[in-house]
């Protein structure tokens, strides 16, 4: 009987169920969660922006989003006309827009860094050369920070027999620690084998040591020069290099390795020769080194060079160019 007086009040003041009906289902309707609510994202596939609303609890449509000029168009920072305010604000708004470093523009400073890798932030090259029963290895003198000059006096070629040199061009605070390393290992091979190591024997042993670091290695390419002893007695030079997981090239002419690798492989290859005298590998491995080194701005500022032989280690010390 109520609902029948109500509906006759309803006609007599012009009131309308239905579209009372309409308006309560759409504001129903509209306070409803978005599925971007569970995807975390603040539009959805029309565009419309959704913002949680703190009185109710769900999302409202907003209006569709439109990115800024300087996004859209991808305008580098003196070219923007909004503030940095309105910019970070409206990507802080729209996590979604931001799709890399490159899209935000208070914040574009890697786009003018220099790539540099962490085999060349402190520079230095090592080569090693085979020579008629003597092996010659040389290696620079500088350390740096990049293209500043720190030290002209660091080593880099390291004895670790009487017959065995090793080179660690790269990191410098890695150089300090493989050298420890490989100081250590080598005296628990001697203790327990109760005889010097060989040659090849040391380069599986560097080869082995850097593998069990593949997945976080020292930034190291060893370069390892010697003589070795063959069976029959006599004696053969011997030179290795690896990269800096432990991939052994076992070569028969010259290895390089440093920052100015590609340069030593070009005069390397016009001036090495099979079967030089000690005093012509000598020679030869010092003008590939100081010819290298004045074309790298992360090598030089002098150089040493080893000169092994069956009988004799020769050191020498080189004076290059210091710009």
């Amino acid at each position: 009987m109520s609902s029948i007086v109500n509906n006759i009040k309803d006609k007599v003041t012009g009131k309308d169920n239905s579209s009372k009906q309409n308006q309560e289902s759409e504001q129903t309707f509209t306070i409803q969660p978005h599925p971007a609510q569970k995807t975390n994202d603040p539009r959805d596939l029309q565009g419309n922006n959704f913002a949680a609303d703190p009185k109710v609890g769900a999302f409202h449509a907003r209006e569709p989003y439109i990115p800024p000029p300087e996004i859209k168009n991808n305008l580098p920072p003196a070219q923007c006309t909004r503030s940095r305010e309105e910019r970070t604000r409206a990507l802080v708004l729209h996590p979604s827009t931001v799709l890399s470093v490159h899209h935000f523009p208070p914040r574009q400073a890697s786009r003018y860094l220099p790539n540099m890798s962490i085999m060349e932030y402190n520079g230095g090259s090592v080569i090693a050369m085979v020579g008629k029963e003597c092996v010659a290895i040389a290696s620079d003198l500088r350390l740096g920070n990049q293209a500043l000059g720190i030290s002209s006096n660091f080593q880099k070629i390291f004895p670790m027999t009487d017959r065995i040199y090793l080179g660690l061009p790269g990191l410098a605070t890695d150089v300090t620690t493989l050298k420890e390393t490989f100081r250590y290992r080598l005296n628990m091979y001697k203790i327990k084998e109760e005889r010097e190591i060989e040659p090849q024997t040391f380069a599986h042993l560097v080869s082995s040591t850097l593998y069990e670091r593949r997945f976080a290695p020292w930034f190291i390419e060893p370069v390892m020069a010697g003589i070795e002893k063959t069976p029959s007695g006599a004696y053969k030079p011997f030179i290795a290099a690896t990269d800096l997981i432990g991939c052994i090239n076992f070569a028969k002419d010259f290895v390089v390795a440093g920052t100015a690798s590609t340069k030593l492989f070009g005069v390397a290859e016009g001036l090495w020769e099979p079967d030089l005298e000690p005093e012509d590998l000598f020679e030869t491995c010092a003008q590939t080194l100081l010819n290298a080194v004045d074309r790298d701005a992360y090598s030089g500022w002098g150089a040493e060079v080893y000169l092994i032989t069956k009988d004799k280690v020769i050191k020498r010390t080189l004076k290059g160019r210091m710009d």
